[in-house]
């Protein structure tokens, strides 16, 4: 567990500098755009006035930080490493199909303010009352994402329906875009919860005969979360060893991200097919996983946790849209098409004319 990974001296003074380069970066982008599309041109001014709004607000006006050093935390980093991975695979590989890279990359900003958004409201309601969120006490702490607290069916959801705006907005081809985007969701997820790892945060439940079970030191949640249950002392080197849900989730993650991108390439026949073949292997996936954790409670109907009663109405969609996809009965769906610059297939052969009389 390394919940910060290193520190960036002179906080102030350079959250300065990072807030005016995002606010020149965002106008920049703005004025080229402004006449020719002024959806991009409104993404850019919100996405640079955020960043330098929370840059100035958090650091720059922080009397108590003086020459502190900006902490990095393992968490946000590495969630900030799999967004700019997935982002600049799905530029890459929309090229393959004739995308415009540039309007992937603006999709790819909308996927994660929808997404941080999402995630951040799902955590919001599931921890509304909770010790481990207290929003209900303090309000203002919804807006603290940096200390943690995000739930990744929210951001899915989230990324789902502001990327939806923008295909229909931009009139892009929906099922080939969610189709080239559905691998990399995964590769982003691979990235987080490795984060999940580092933090500490999205533990497992407690075991004596995991083959690789882990631990963790008195400052973290799952060593918390074993004291007010009684089964440490206050005094413990750690917490007991718990099944590492946070490595198993990266590891099945990274193998579903592979899986994926070889259907997409070998047997997909219509689009669609690999983005609801995504929702019906993710969901069983996160399934399983949630039933071996010990951070959620379990006050969801059916006596489950907030995961695992979305993973079924996920499997449900992700199974119905596979079939009506395979059976070319999916709306708006098509017939793959061919990677640009693939070869061509060889010409029939027509047979040779009889010869006359």
């Amino acid at each position: 567990m390394r919940p910060r990974l290193f520190s960036i001296p002179e906080a102030q003074l350079l959250a300065a500098f990072g807030a005016i380069v995002a606010v020149l970066y965002a106008i920049y982008h703005a004025a080229t755009l402004w006449k020719g599309d002024r959806t991009r041109a409104a993404t850019y001014l919100v996405g640079g006035g955020a960043v330098a709004f929370l840059l100035v607000r958090h650091v720059v006006l922080d009397d108590t930080l003086g020459e502190a050093p900006i902490p990095i935390y393992s968490y946000g980093f590495m969630i900030m490493l799999g967004f700019a991975s997935a982002i600049l695979l799905c530029a890459e590989r929309g090229k393959l199909f004739g995308l415009d890279p540039d309007k992937m990359m603006d999709l790819g900003l909308c996927a994660m303010i929808g997404g941080v958004a999402g995630s951040r409201v799902f955590h919001v309601i599931q921890y509304w009352n909770s010790p481990e969120g207290g929003y209900a006490g303090d309000p203002w702490k919804i807006v603290m994402i940096w200390k943690g607290g995000i739930v990744f069916y929210g951001g899915l959801i989230g990324a789902f329906l502001l990327c939806t705006w923008f295909l229909r907005r931009n009139r892009m081809p929906y099922w080939v875009v969610a189709d080239v985007v559905a691998p990399t969701i995964a590769l982003g997820e691979a990235f987080a919860r490795v984060g999940c790892f580092l933090n500490g945060c999205c533990f497992g439940n407690r075991t004596d005969g995991f083959p690789f079970a882990v631990t963790f030191p008195p400052e973290s949640p799952a060593f918390h979360h074993h004291r007010e249950q009684h089964w440490i002392e206050a005094g413990a080197g750690s917490s007991l060893p718990v099944v590492p849900t946070q490595i198993l989730s990266s590891l099945g993650t990274m193998l579903l991200f592979g899986l994926l991108l070889l259907y997409s390439t070998k047997w997909a026949r219509r689009t669609g097919e690999t983005f609801f073949l995504y929702l019906l292997l993710y969901g069983p996936l996160r399934f399983g996983l949630e039933s071996l954790r010990d951070d959620t409670p379990q006050d969801w109907p059916l006596g489950l946790n907030a995961g695992e009663f979305v993973s079924l109405p996920i499997v449900a969609a992700g199974l119905a849209g596979f079939v009506l996809a395979r059976a070319g009965k999916l709306p708006g769906s098509s017939p793959v098409p061919a990677p640009l610059g693939a070869p061509a297939p060889a010409p029939a052969v027509a047979p040779a004319a009889a010869p006359a009389g």
